[in-house]
């Protein structure tokens, strides 16, 4: 027999995962069902869908939740309860019995109070709080996560709109070189090796032009997926201005200490830990 306590967390555990199968469905309709994204597109208004609904954060949510349920369920543990209890009944007394009657009805009122456990419902109730305080942080690093990872890849389309931009120019510019050399070979100025030369310099500019342009779709569409719209690829995608980029950094080690002291995953773990011992 499964007790209560056992059953709850795995009944929560497959919500979770079909939360999850179900989530995961919905992204992939929701370039058709979301607004289409602005043009020309900004870091700005990107970061604006970071908290638009996203697996990650309804999985996150799902498990706060679950959490507080836990924690309502601990701390009523040790309520009064109060409930009543009856039964009908129909005897035949024996022959040498006082009382003939035929009706043996039962109603009773109960109340249940735990007086005292030793600590055990405070200490759940502790851990429930604890367990739910490291949701809550693993909810706000997957709505971080999912800033960064919106940033990290609105930055590779500008990077690679750069990369095209100046293979395009570098072809542009091989392709002159190469038609002046032809003419030049037309009239026996110069010998075939050197047009075969200048002709590879050319096809790589090309190929390198090529490989660029499918990286701008690539990365666009990288894009679109982490702001929740599949296959709604920006065209238009504006360099964001970088007025802080040549501040003076602190020293790196003042950085890990914050890294580690305001990281939500680490604190997280340590609600964790608390939350067990």
């Amino acid at each position: 027999m499964i007790s209560g306590t056992a059953f709850r967390p795995a009944v929560w555990l497959a919500g979770l995962l079909l939360l999850g199968i179900s989530a995961a469905h919905a992204q992939e309709q929701a370039g058709e069902e979301s607004e289409p994204l602005p043009e020309p597109l900004t870091l700005d208004k990107a970061l604006e869908l970071a908290d638009e609904p996203h697996p990650d954060l309804q999985i996150a949510e799902a498990r706060i939740r679950a959490a507080e349920a836990e924690l309502q369920g601990a701390r009523a543990g040790d309520d009064m309860s109060i409930y009543v209890d009856g039964a009908l009944a129909y005897v035949k007394p024996p022959d040498y019995s006082f009382d003939q009657s035929n009706d043996d009805h039962r109603l009773t009122l109960n109340l249940d109070k735990t007086l005292y456990d030793f600590g055990r419902t405070s200490s759940v109730s502790d851990a429930a709080a604890r367990q739910l305080g490291s949701t809550k942080l693993l909810h706000i690093n997957a709505r971080q996560q999912r800033r960064l990872e919106i940033m990290q890849r609105y930055f590779d389309v500008v990077l690679a709109d750069l990369h095209y931009y100046r293979y395009n120019e570098e072809m542009a510019v091989e392709f002159v070189a190469l038609d002046r050399l032809r003419d030049r070979h037309e009239l026996k100025q110069i010998s075939d090796l050197e047009l075969l030369e200048q002709e590879a310099v050319f096809q790589r500019a090309r190929y390198l032009r090529a490989q660029s342009q499918n990286r701008q779709r690539e990365t666009r569409a990288r894009l679109a997926r982490a702001l929740n719209r599949p296959g709604q690829l920006p065209r238009n995608v504006v360099p964001p201005a970088l007025p802080d980029i040549e501040r003076e950094l602190p020293e790196v080690e003042s950085l890990q200490t914050l890294a580690l002291e305001e990281n939500p995953m680490l604190k997280s773990l340590r609600e964790q830990v608390a939350a067990s011992r």
